[in-house]
């Protein structure tokens, strides 16, 4: 029974994943024409997590997908029993604790099987980076869209790899992908209560298990768009930013007892450095001196795994969209004349500053192979980076072409005003040479 209640449900989340498209095919204008490459993009993801379900896990799976799915039963079970979250563990429902407890309450709801939680975060995945793309269309006003780009953002091969796991990335994707759907155009209206809704879900969910990451990331992403002007929209990421921080910082005090007060006397750097040594695992980044704040975690987020690390399959997957990802970017921010212009786009500038709030914590991961997977995290920011400068010269030619429109229209307007002054003129000349 078991099985049947999960394929059914995996069956309502594919069919979710196609009203996800067609919602965003009919709001957005540059989208429409790869309606029916969208489609094949989440045909892409259904066969791919079957495929791994059937031939992958089985051989081959990792340990945390295994913890999580232990405890994830025990809190099923205690929920069952009527006894609540709370009574198995210390009480502090944040980081893994949260993940589990969700996964807990699900199963106990609906006694789904193991496989769900693979489908369900890499279908919520999925559709968040569907509507990343429809974030970026609108955040760089295109109205042409290449169909690299759309599937370059829809099939990013390490969010299709690590995000259909029984892992905290899939939801994290989701979470990130939807506050950068809220704040992608200041001049958007908010639209639907779901969709605000859907965006502090998204914030909260980031926030519970991953306080570092609303703290480096949300803050950076939603402070460009408060706007004078649009008062209740300054108050939503005003108090959207409030929620971020302090949830942030408690729940990441809760994780760690002792980090917020070294870091409180000015121990930030060896705190970090500390708290990422202990897991520094098989593939370690083996440093000959400390690591450079940001700097060191822009390399790991554009350059690691390097080709010197590359000792695995995954690790030469990771290494070569990495490779294509810089080269993309580099390439892509040379060939633009007006890069100010680009930085001025509050989605670009936003993404710009997520991405070094990142590179800070990157800064001290010790291991390639969980940077690898924490890279996920910052995919909505790489690629805004990445495609912003392939949209740009749209809204740049669209605006040489209304100011020509307006300076043609303004000299037509001038000579028609000449020509009806010079009739006027010359009537006025008859008339008074008749009297």
């Amino acid at each position: 029974m078991s099985n049947v209640v999960g394929v059914l449900l995996s069956c309502v989340l594919f069919g979710w994943a196609h009203v996800v498209v067609r919602d965003v095919c009919r709001r957005n204008a540059a989208i429409r024409p790869w309606r029916e490459t969208l489609i094949g993009a989440v045909w892409v993801w259904f066969a791919w997590i079957i495929f791994k379900l059937a031939i992958i896990v089985p051989v081959w799976q990792v340990g945390d997908c295994r913890v999580h799915e232990m405890h994830a039963r025990v809190y099923a079970r205690s929920i069952a029993m009527g006894a609540g979250v709370l009574s198995t563990d210390k009480g502090t429902l944040v980081g893994n604790h949260f993940y589990r407890a969700l996964w807990g309450g699900i199963y106990a709801v609906t006694d789904a099987p193991w496989f769900f939680p693979y489908i369900f975060n890499g279908f919520a995945a999925c559709c968040g980076l569907i509507l990343l793309l429809e974030a970026i269309c609108r955040g760089m006003q295109c109205t042409r869209l290449p169909r690299w780009i759309v599937l370059f953002v829809v099939l990013v091969p390490s969010a299709v790899f690590w995000t259909t796991e029984n892992l905290k990335e899939g939801l994290m994707l989701w979470g990130i992908c939807m506050v950068v759907r809220f704040c992608a155009d200041p001049a958007m209206d908010f639209g639907s209560p779901f969709r605000v809704g859907a965006s502090m879900v998204g914030l909260l969910i980031a926030v519970l298990m991953r306080p570092h990451v609303a703290i480096a990331c949300f803050i950076p992403l939603l402070l460009p768009y408060s706007n004078p002007k649009r008062p209740g929209r300054t108050v939503l990421t005003l108090t959207m930013i409030v929620v971020a921080w302090i949830g942030g910082l408690a729940t990441f005090k809760a994780l760690k007892p002792g980090v917020i007060e070294n870091m409180m006397e000015g121990d930030v750097i060896e705190s970090l450095e500390e708290g990422y040594r202990n897991n520094v695992g098989g593939s370690a980044i083996i440093r000959q001196s400390a690591p450079i704040p940001v700097l060191s975690g822009l390399f790991i987020l554009l350059f690691e795994p390097t080709p010197f690390r590359w000792s695995s399959v995954s690790l030469i997957a990771a290494g070569l969209e990495a490779f294509v990802f810089t080269g993309l970017l580099i390439v892509g921010w040379i060939r633009v004349r007006n890069r100010l212009v680009l930085l001025s786009k509050p989605v670009v500038l936003s993404s710009a500053f997520a991405l070094l709030g990142l590179a800070f914590f990157f800064s001290y991961i010790y291991n390639v192979g969980y940077a690898s997977r924490q890279r996920v995290q910052a995919l909505p920011a790489l690629l805004v980076l990445l495609t912003a400068p392939y949209l740009t010269g749209q809204s740049l030619n669209r605006g040489r072409q209304r100011r020509c429109r307006d300076l043609f229209q303004g000299d037509s307007l001038d000579v028609g005003a000449q020509a009806n002054h010079n009739v006027m003129s010359h009537n006025q000349a008859e008339l008074t040479g008749v009297s």
